[in-house]
């Protein structure tokens, strides 16, 4: 979980050797961190941010610039949200139907 912005540099140069994408840093990445770390602190989640960083770089095919991804963030974000909607009414529906099984059995 990213606790503060000076994490967000190092999470996208992670991502980037762990999906082989080339990081290019920028003089401005700094200040695009903050304004990010504080954006998604305060209207949404760390987590969320973490997981759209992932999502990003996994999905790009340019070289990963901080600066494109904060251009792209709101699709990403919504796209991630989405997806872990979901995620859990699908696992909501496993546990209904295993729920519907057993009792199913039980009789």
């Amino acid at each position: 979980m990213i606790q503060s912005y000076k994490e967000i540099t190092s999470l996208f140069k992670k991502y980037c050797d762990e999906y082989r994408k080339l990081y290019l840093p920028a003089g401005t990445d700094d200040s695009i961190s903050k304004t990010l770390f504080t954006h998604y602190s305060k209207y949404y989640s760390l987590q969320i941010l973490d997981d759209c960083i992932r999502m990003y770089v996994r999905n790009t095919t340019e070289p990963v610039l901080i600066y494109n991804f904060a251009l792209e963030s709101n699709n990403i974000r919504d796209h991630v949200t989405k997806e872990a909607e979901l995620a859990e009414n699908f696992n909501n529906l496993l546990e209904q139907t295993r729920e519907r099984m057993q009792r199913f059995n039980e009789s």
